[in-house]
């Protein structure tokens, strides 16, 4: 993903713009599966860091309309950070609570 963020921080090339798109589609998987998780969560499995999980999918939501306003106006330097400094420290988050939950539902199993 960083490298992503150095390629646009360098120019957006036509191969840019194409990993781009490859990382928003695993960006849109990453959104699907927390919604996965969030249904879950409804339907009484109780995840420990639920909150602090649901504030991070928050997060992401806020910077992905956050980079989609930069896509917009094909601002490179603006997807560059949001990408670097916004988006990559939530996806760090969220993966660390999927990686408890993991460890969580194996001690539980």
């Amino acid at each position: 993903i960083r490298g992503i963020s150095e390629r646009f921080y360098r120019g957006d090339s036509a191969e840019t713009w194409a990993q781009f798109g490859q990382f928003l589609e695993g960006l849109q998987w990453v959104v699907e599966a927390c919604a996965a998780l969030e249904q879950a969560q409804t339907a009484n499995r109780v995840f420990a860091a639920w909150h602090s999980l649901e504030a991070d999918l928050s997060d992401l939501g806020v910077q992905i309309r956050e980079l989609m306003g930069a896509v917009e106006t094909r601002d490179p330097i603006r997807i560059a950070d949001l990408i670097g400094y916004e988006i990559v420290p939530v996806l760090s988050r969220i993966q660390e609570h999927i990686r408890l939950t993991q460890e969580g539902a194996i001690d539980h199993a």
